[in-house]
């Protein structure tokens, strides 16, 4: 991922913005050409302390502000695509932990320079932004934004259903002969319906491959359960799929696809 563009923060206490005078405590990078965006918060708040003294703050609401910060990061990951995104997040801000507007640089291993970052500006115990949280969609958008696969990559990509003339619509796509439509399925009380559906679908294109202008072939991603509610729901979409001879990818071994890409793309 050598010479990604890459976009700093630096979180900081500001007790009074008319003072100018802050601390930092964490710092956060975002990478949009492979969507990365990760934060690093100091645990502690010893560089508070060192700065403005133990009695001047109260601890608890501080760690509180840190943690929302990596929250909102992780739960809002899929909005933000451009520079412009990370600086509105950051003006948003209104308590007394701010980030500052993104700063740019080149970024060759983001995990790596993200530690760099924390250590140069914060140093110290630190809170991670978690990596198990990260949704599907985000996980996929990782492997198909890489800079080396991203301009071969087909996105919103339609194609007509043979036999039922319905639009199936897909957000990567990708060809080696055949166009390789991924779509990505989450779970819900309505997931068996919408695989049921999918299973159909992806049958139908198989089975007129010939007679089509592009052949396709479906891929589905499956989401990771939370539940055992949703273990049960993604248990019989795995059945539907078999069935009709699908090829499926779980969330929790998504590098499979991701090896798939890479040797059809690079």
């Amino acid at each position: 991922m050598a010479g990604l563009r890459g976009y700093y923060s630096v979180i900081q206490y500001c007790p009074d913005a008319s003072r100018g005078e802050v601390a930092n405590v964490g710092v956060v990078l975002f990478c949009p050409d492979c969507g990365f965006l990760e934060a690093k918060v100091a645990e502690g708040n010893d560089r508070i302390a060192r700065f403005f003294g133990r009695s001047s703050f109260d601890p608890d609401c501080v760690n509180d502000a840190k943690h929302a910060i990596i929250t909102r990061l992780d739960v809002e990951r899929d909005r933000f695509r451009t520079s412009e995104d990370l600086s509105q997040f950051a003006q948003t801000r209104a308590n007394e932990i701010v980030l500052t507007l993104p700063r740019p640089m080149k970024v060759e291993n983001p995990v790596v320079e993200l530690e760099e970052l924390y250590n140069e500006l914060v140093g110290g115990r630190q809170i991670r932004t978690p990596r198990a949280h990260r949704n599907l969609g985000q996980q996929l958008r990782a492997i198909f934004e890489r800079p080396a696969i991203r301009d071969k990559v087909l996105r919103e990509e339609e194609v007509l259903i043979p036999i039922t003339n319905t639009l199936l619509k897909v957000p990567y796509a990708f060809q080696n002969g055949t166009l390789n439509l991924v779509r990505p399925l989450t779970l819900t009380r309505s997931t068996v319906v919408e695989a049921h559906q999918l299973a159909v679908d992806g049958d139908l294109l198989r089975r007129h491959a010939s007679k089509m202008a592009q052949p396709a072939t479906l891929l589905i991603a499956l989401a990771a359960p939370d539940t055992p509610e949703r273990r049960s729901i993604r248990d019989t979409a795995e059945k539907l799929f078999h069935e009709y001879a699908l090829n499926t990818y779980r969330e929790e071994q998504i590098e499979k696809l991701e090896e798939y890409v890479e040797a059809v793309l690079y």
